[in-house]
C-alpha cells in the first residue's frame, strides 16, 4: 500500500543533539501509543525515505548522518524480531523526525553580598569597607534539540506509537554519527518487540 507523501523520513535533526555528555541532566524517552492498535501482529516493518533537508540544521547534516540514521533504525528493529520489506509490504512504518528551537534562560540568583577587606588608614586607625552587592542574572542561550520516532500502521495509515528525546543540542560535526546512533536506539529501545504488547502512555 502505498504511504501518504507527509510521512517523509526527518531523521536527521537528531545529530546535531547532544545527548551523550553535553546534557546537565540525563534526557529522558517518553512514549505513547495507541491502546486499540494489534501490535502483537506486526511482523514486517519498513523505512521511510530521508529529507534532502533538514530545517535547522545546516545543509549538509542529512548527507552526512543519513546513512547511519537508517542503518541504526534497521538494525534495532532486526533486533526485536521485525523483518524489513519494501513499504508496499510491511505491516509497520518507521518515521523519525526532529527539530532545533532555539532557548534563552535566564537565571536570577538574587542578592549577591560582596565583603570589603580590613585595612589601615593614613592614621593607624582599622576600618572596615562594609558589605555591598546586588542582584546576579545569568542569560544562557543554546540550541534544544528533540528527536521523535513515529510508527504507523500501513494498512490504516494511522499513527500507533510514538517515542521522543529531547536535550541540549551539541553543533559539533565530530562525533555526530555515534550521538544519532545513540539517540536512535535510546527511542527504539523502547518500542515493544515482535509478538509482545507496548507499555507506557496511552494515546
Amino acid at each position: 500500500m502505498k504511504l501518504p507523501a507527509p510521512l517523509a523520513f526527518l531523521a536527521l535533526t537528531a545529530a546535531a543533539i547532544g545527548f551523550v555528555g553535553c546534557a546537565t541532566t540525563p534526557a529522558e524517552v517518553n512514549t505513547e501509543f495507541d491502546p486499540q492498535a494489534d501490535f502483537t501482529g506486526a511482523r514486517t516493518f519498513a523505512i521511510l525515505p530521508l529529507p534532502k533537508e533538514i530545517p535547522g540544521a545546516d545543509p549538509g547534516l542529512a548527507m552526512r548522518i543519513g546513512g547511519t540514521a537508517e542503518e541504526t533504525i534497521r538494525t534495532a528493529m532486526v533486533a526485536k524480531g521485525y523483518t524489513e520489506v519494501a513499504k508496499e509490504d510491511a505491516d509497520i512504518a518507521v518515521l523519525l523526525h526532529g527539530r532545533l528551537v532555539p532557548k534563552t534562560e535566564v537565571t536570577e540568583w538574587g542578592f549577591t553580598p560582596y565583603f570589603g577587606a580590613y585595612g589601615w588608614n593614613r592614621g593607624y586607625r582599622g576600618y572596615y569597607s562594609g558589605m555591598y552587592g546586588g542582584n546576579s542574572v545569568t542569560v544562557d542561550q543554546y540550541n534544544e534539540g528533540t528527536m521523535i520516532a513515529e510508527v504507523y500502521d500501513v494498512s490504516s495509515k494511522s499513527m500507533i506509537w510514538v517515542g521522543w528525546i529531547t536535550g541540549r543540542a551539541n553543533l559539533e560535526r565530530e562525533g555526530e554519527q555515534e550521538r544519532v546512533a545513540i539517540a536512535i536506539d535510546r527511542i527504539l529501545a523502547a518500542y515493544p518487540a515482535r509478538g509482545a504488547a507496548p507499555v507506557g502512555v496511552e494515546m
